[in-house]
Order: structure tokens, then sequence, then C-alpha cells
């Protein structure tokens, strides 16, 4: 692979000035009260400005070490990968926290519906076992309270009964002015 003269001497300046930086980055800075030397400084420490640092690092990595340069440039091309995975990682996440708020709202909507019918239910079912203890009380009493009156009681009040409606009708026909039938006439106009 032929490089063309200006991209060479490009290089060969640029690798120049790689060169020049490091070795004033190796050499030691001292830095005193006034700006007087005192003693050595940090080889972090060197007056190199960070943005020439950095293409100082970058340019020394990519024409000193190649290799290094390209596992370099795979990891920040896979990093670049991961990022883009994540971000979709995130909105599928999202997405489904979102589909599963939606279905908690919805389940909940059905439990409370669920509780009050069940309530309705229950106290339905609590004033019908309390309507079947008072008929099985009143079914359970009857029979004692009729063994306690006797048979010819009964009849009597029940004659009794029919005498009473019999003089509230007469009572009512002799205030309309009618003439109240009694119960010998009626009987023979029925039998003839």
């Amino acid at each position: 692979m032929a490089s063309s003269p200006s991209t060479a001497s490009a290089k060969r300046s640029q690798e120049e000035w790689c060169r020049q930086s490091v070795t004033a980055k190796k050499r030691r800075c001292t830095k005193g009260v006034e700006g007087e030397p005192s003693g050595p400084l940090t080889q972090h420490r060197a007056k190199v400005p960070y943005d020439t640092y950095f293409l100082l690092t970058y340019d020394t990595l990519f024409y000193d070490y190649p290799d290094s340069y390209l596992a370099c440039k795979r990891l920040a091309d896979g990093l670049a990968e991961s990022w883009e995975v994540l971000k979709l990682v995130e909105v599928t996440l999202k997405s489904t926290e979102d589909a599963h708020a939606a279905e908690t709202s919805q389940l909940e909507a059905r439990v409370s519906d669920l509780e009050r019918d069940l309530g309705k239910s229950a106290s339905a079912l609590f004033k019908m076992k309390k309507e079947q203890k008072a008929k099985a009380s009143e079914v359970r009493r009857l029979p004692g309270e009729i063994q306690s009156q006797g048979e010819p009681r009964t009849l009597r009040k029940k004659d009794l009964a029919l005498a009473g409606i019999e003089g509230s009708l007469s009572e009512i026909q002799l205030l309309k002015g009618e003439v109240v039938p009694t119960l010998n006439s009626e009987e023979a106009r029925l039998l003839s």
C-alpha cells in the first residue's frame, strides 16, 4: 500500500512533534516560590496543556502501538454497541413495566368488584339463613301451640269470627236503611 508524499510528510511531522512533546514531558520540571526552580515535579505534572497531552497520548498510542490502538478501537466500538443494546433493553423494560402496571390496575379493579360481589352475596346469604331460622323456629312452635289449644276451641274461634263478620255486615246494612236478613231467612231462601 503506497501512501502519498503529503500523507507521509504529515505523518513524519506529527511523529516528530510527538517525540518533542514526549521529550518535553520527560524532562524534569521544577517550580519555586516565584517561578524559580526548586525541585523535581512528577511526570504527570509536566507543563503540557491537557489537550496537548490527550493528543500526545492518542498519537503515541496510534503510531507507537497500533495493536493497542486497534484493541482500544474494538473496545470503544463494543462499548458503543453495548450502549445501544442497553438503550433497547431499557425501552423493553419500560414497556414491560407499563404493561405490568396496566395489568395490575385491571386486576385490582377486578378484585375490588369481586370483593363487592362477595360482600353482597354474604349479606344475602346471612339474611336467608336468618329467615330460615325464623321459619324453622315457627314450624317447631306451631305444632305445640295447636296441641295446647285443642281442636274444639279453634272451631269456636272461627265461628266467633264469622259471627263478628255477619254482625258487622248487618250493622252496615242497617245504617244504609236496608232490611237485614237473618241467618234463618237466608237459609230458607237458599233451600227454596
